[in-house]
């Protein structure tokens, strides 16, 4: 069996994947582009993203790059008004922006790992919501630095609090994240 065979089709979806061209990112985007999926691919690399877009086409895809300096809230606005124009309200968010590079500084991992995926899930998952449809993948790294294992300390805590507006209970949750403490 082929990886990824049993995943479905997703000709005419949305999806918007966050991340550096290079990586997991890209790699998801060419995942969606072999299912049908319409990508919107968001980055800081004008290059990686240009290049990227150039290989989603060639698969056949319809794929736009769009150049995202900054986290704030502004630019993530601006960022969901071009996507919602360009091709629609959005069905998958993909939110693999997590910087593990040596020496990076604790501002830098905080502002990729946690206040992208913050501005992003502000974003667009309010639209998802209002469709009742959708998914949202985030990944964060956690490892022996220090400032990545605060992200992913964050991020565990989230995981065990109440999710929001859903009937899942986070004590049914935190069994299966327990050994991650």
């Amino acid at each position: 069996m082929m990886f990824g065979s049993t995943f479905p089709e997703l000709k005419g979806r949305v999806a918007v994947v966050l991340g550096p061209a290079d990586g997991v990112a890209g790699a998801v985007c060419r995942m969606l582009a072999n299912r049908g999926a319409r990508i919107a691919v968001i980055g800081d690399d004008e290059a990686g993203l240009e290049d990227l877009v150039d290989e989603l086409h060639w698969l056949g895809a319809e794929a736009i790059g769009i150049l995202a300096g900054g986290v704030d809230a502004p630019a993530m606005d601006a960022v969901r008004a071009s996507v919602l124009t360009e091709l629609g309200a959005p069905d998958l968010l993909f939110v693999l922006t997590c910087t593990t590079h040596a020496g990076a500084d604790w501002q830098r991992v905080v502002n990729s790992g946690l206040t992208a995926t913050l501005q992003a899930l502000q974003a667009f998952v309010p639209a998802m919501a209002e469709a009742r449809a959708g998914a949202v993948v985030t990944l964060a790294p956690v490892g022996a630095d220090p400032a990545t294992t605060a992200v992913g300390a964050v991020r565990r805590s989230r995981r065990r609090s109440a999710c929001c507006r859903c009937s899942w209970p986070s004590a049914s949750r935190s069994s299966r994240w327990a050994s991650t403490s």
